[in-house]
């Protein structure tokens, strides 16, 4: 049985407002239930409230896809720990500071882009991803 559920996106927009993360249908992390790392400010945004806007705003990593070129973020949950975590163009941002409990209600992921003309491309296996996640698995196992 997978412990850990991931999946990245490669987004590209000249906008400077998009958000990554866990199920949303405006900013992710702004409205309950999400968890939305936010790329203008670095920022996980968790709303676990239900409620619009009552979100907790948290130092997480660098700000990015500032600028013409794509990004590659990914999102990732760990069922055994209830921990969130994110990608960044390959690299691990290391767990969310404060561990959140998805998977007892329906979930998806999702990203927000704010600007016509902006896209993204979502991979959930169909092509390998930019971070070495069965890697990853194996050593979070042993």
């Amino acid at each position: 049985r997978a412990r850990t559920i991931y999946q990245n996106t490669t987004a590209q927009t000249e906008d400077h407002h998009r958000a990554y993360g866990y199920y949303s249908h405006a900013h992710v992390g702004w409205n309950g239930v999400s968890y939305g790392y936010h790329n203008n400010d670095g920022r996980l945004y968790s709303n676990v409230s239900g409620s619009i806007y009552a979100y907790l705003a948290m130092s997480y990593g660098p700000d990015w896809g500032n600028g013409p070129n794509a990004t590659i973020i990914g999102c990732g949950y760990n069922l055994q720990t209830s921990s969130l975590f994110f990608i960044l163009n390959g690299a691990f941002l290391g767990y969310a500071p404060k561990p959140v409990s998805i998977i007892q209600q329906p979930y998806t992921a999702g990203i927000s882009l704010h600007a016509l003309g902006s896209r993204a491309e979502v991979n959930i296996g169909q092509e390998p991803f930019a971070f070495h996640f069965d890697l990853f698995c194996k050593e979070e196992t042993s």
